[in-house]
C-alpha cells in the first residue's frame, strides 16, 4: 500500500500534471490558485469518491478565471509573418 506522499509524488510525475503545470505558468499568477489547482489535480488522480478539500465555489471561481484568461490569450492577434519562413 502506498503512502499519501508517494501518491502525491506519483501524481506530480504524470504527463497530465506536467501539462497543467505549463498552463498554470502561463495563466495563474497567484500562489493560492496554484495550490488550489495542484490539490484538485491530486484529488482527481486519486479517484476519490468524496468531494475535494477545496470548496466547490472556490474551484468554480478559479475555473471561470482560467477560462476567461485562456480566451483572452487565444483572442490576441498573432503576428502574420514569420521572417525565417520567407527565405
Amino acid at each position: 500500500m502506498t503512502t499519501p506522499e508517494e501518491r502525491t509524488k506519483a501524481v506530480r510525475e504524470t504527463r497530465q500534471f506536467k501539462i497543467v503545470g505549463v498552463g498554470m505558468a502561463a495563466l495563474i499568477t497567484s500562489s493560492h490558485d496554484r495550490i488550489t489547482v495542484e490539490r484538485l489535480m491530486e484529488w482527481a488522480a486519486d479517484s476519490s469518491p468524496f468531494l475535494p478539500q477545496i470548496p466547490l465555489d472556490e474551484a468554480c471561481r478559479l475555473a471561470a478565471r482560467v477560462n476567461a484568461d485562456t480566451i483572452a490569450i487565444l483572442a490576441q492577434p498573432r503576428a502574420t509573418s514569420n521572417p525565417s519562413r520567407e527565405r
